[in-house]
């Protein structure tokens, strides 16, 4: 309260001398002549003279006018203005000395002067990692530490400057128009000092409110994304790709394909992660630089404080079905709506389209990429005989609820399939009743049209490198050995939009009644019929099966699944 109090004393003071010094000698006032030399001051109200017969001359130092308007300058006060100075440069010191207290003498420091010093700061990745947590051999320079230290909350790790009226209307305009001028790849990259400084003092400016819509729309619509097409597509098969995409705002966001419906993913970002478990062997010091450069620069979990904002998929999210261009190569459009919560923190979640991203996208063309349809009985008998079907409750992250699933489980000892084979559909789990000759059964629980699917394959692993130090000679030898390389099974599921979870099912309405002893509850997987380019959650096989499953349901009862049904009773076996 004080330092306000001799802070507006000294302003006033300052106003007041500085006003005195610039206006009080003016000519015709207060008893001052009215024409007077511009260089000694000397009254010329009554020199002999006209302006039309040439210019007046001073009588005293001889110095010629050629205008009325050159004979009435105002005498300026340097020592008035000098004392106005120094009573401002007082009033402004006293206004910093809280936050010197608080911070050090890098906060006397006018925020403008900091926001100007943004273009010259450090573009090499690594001089943005630096902190208690993390210590690379990439150290940032005394003058990129001294700008990063002036940001709110050292560093900018937060979401929002509460003190964001020591920016001022100029400095906010400055900190935009800068960014403007830098591209996006480098504004949005957290690991430099100053993507860091941009990303975290924009998102600070627009989280508080003290920008305009322009400033905040420009804002909300800069990215930047990278696309990993690392393989070859077939004439009818689904792209899709690793996509890694970092943003300028450091805000939770939610990804939404456009051109496919109903998938979402959602970017909550930012997150925390600890450090702890086994860390990588580094050889050097650079290998252990460009590892955690890469982690901090796309993963999704960052240290300990707070997140930068870089959002990875470790699937590859389906882009669309794409068209040939020229033979061998295709193109796909790529469509993504990029949603903010719109809501106020005490209000419900609304997220709402805030930019569209679209890219054009180039693959190639593999002819002899074909799924080849298989609807014989031998391989129905095959895929029934090797998995069992589980009726089991997941947490599903797109909902933020529990919901039920059918997992499939490869039985022990099954027959091996030599090739990659996938099958898939809609999911129900359907009441057949043993005494009566229909065997379509009653649905209790349904994907309601939505289909998952399958793949069993094989993938070549090449293994995990670790370095091993033999001392059978009394020296150490380190030695490279590879564990768990070789040609190994996989088994992966996948839902057609990857809108939920691989077969997830809702539940009927509805409830049989009767003796429990005569119906039996099996599972069914029925692929849709008439249409030969879907989607497949992304996946590839030599063979799909296309025909219908059925798989027993062990351990649930009808009376359990009427109570998980009806009242939301998840019995032991289960939940997760």
């Amino acid at each position: 309260m004080i330092w306000n109090l001799v802070y507006w004393v000294l302003l006033v003071l300052a106003i007041g001398v500085g006003l005195r010094g610039l206006f009080w000698d003016r000519a015709g006032f207060r008893g001052r002549a009215k024409w007077r030399c511009r260089k000694c001051w000397y009254d010329l109200t009554a020199s002999p003279g006209d302006l039309k017969g040439g210019a007046i001359v001073c009588s005293e130092c001889g110095k010629k006018h050629a205008s009325r308007r050159a004979m009435r300058k105002t005498r300026r006060s340097k020592r008035w203005i000098a004392v106005a100075l120094v009573l401002w440069m007082g009033a402004y010191g006293v206004s910093v000395t809280p936050k010197v207290q608080k911070q050090g003498w890098g906060a006397a420091v006018p925020r403008v002067l900091i926001v100007a010093a943004l273009p010259f700061l450090s573009e090499e990745q690594g001089t943005g990692l630096d902190t208690p947590f993390l210590k690379l051999g990439i150290r940032p320079t005394k003058f990129d530490k001294f700008v990063l230290d002036q940001l709110p909350f050292e560093y900018g790790l937060s979401f929002f400057i509460s003190d964001s009226d020591i920016y001022g209307w100029f400095s906010r305009r400055l900190v935009f128009l800068l960014a403007r001028l830098e591209s996006d790849e480098t504004i949005t990259d957290g690991t430099t000092a100053k993507g860091l400084a941009y990303r975290n003092l924009i998102t600070g400016l627009v989280r508080s409110g003290k920008v305009a819509e322009s400033q905040m729309r420009w804002a909300q619509g800069v990215e930047y994304i990278e696309f990993d097409l690392d393989q070859s597509f077939g004439p009818d098969e689904v792209v899709q790709a690793h996509f890694q995409m970092r943003r300028l705002l450091l805000v939770p966001y939610r990804l939404r394909m456009g051109s496919l419906p109903f998938t979402e993913y959602r970017c909550s970002t930012p997150s925390s992660f600890r450090m702890n478990g086994r860390m990588p062997a580094f050889t050097s010091q650079e290998e252990h630089d460009a590892f955690w450069i890469q982690r901090f620069l796309w993963d999704a979990r960052h240290d300990p404080q707070r997140a930068r904002g870089r959002t990875s998929w470790e699937i590859k999210p389906v882009l669309g079905f794409g068209t040939q261009v020229s033979p061998g190569v295709g193109e796909v459009q790529v469509v993504m709506d990029v949603l903010e919560n719109q809501g106020q923190q005490s209000e419900p979640q609304s997220w709402e389209k805030v930019h569209r991203v679209t890219r054009t996208l180039q693959y190639t063309i593999d002819p002899d990429r074909i799924i080849t349809p298989d609807s014989s009985a031998a391989l129905r008998d095959q895929i029934q005989s090797s998995f069992q079907a589980h009726l089991v409750v997941e947490y599903d992250s797109q909902e933020f609820a529990w919901v039920p699933v059918v997992k499939l489980v490869k039985k022990r000892g099954a027959v091996e399939f030599e090739d990659a084979v996938m099958f898939g559909g809609m999911v129900s789990v359907r009441l057949i009743q043993t005494n009566y000759d229909d065997q379509h059964g009653r649905s209790l629980l349904d994907s309601r049209n939505d289909q998952s699917w399958w793949r069993l394959g094989w993938r070549d692993d090449p293994g995990r490198k670790i370095i091993v130090d033999r001392t059978d000679d009394g020296e150490d030898n380190p030695v490279e050995v590879v564990l768990g390389a070789g040609r190994k099974r996989t088994f992966t599921a996948r839902h057609e939009l990857s809108s939920s979870l691989p077969g997830e099912v809702q539940s009927q309405q509805g409830l049989p009644s009767g003796d429990e002893k005569n119906y039996k509850l099996v599972v069914r997987i029925t692929p849709m019929q008439g249409n030969t380019r879907w989607i497949h959650g992304g996946l590839w096989a030599d063979r799909i099966y296309d025909g219908e499953l059925e798989f027993s349901l062990p351990n649930w009862t009808l009376i359990e699944l009427k109570r998980y049904i009806v009242n939301g009773t998840v019995p032991d076996h289960a939940m997760p």
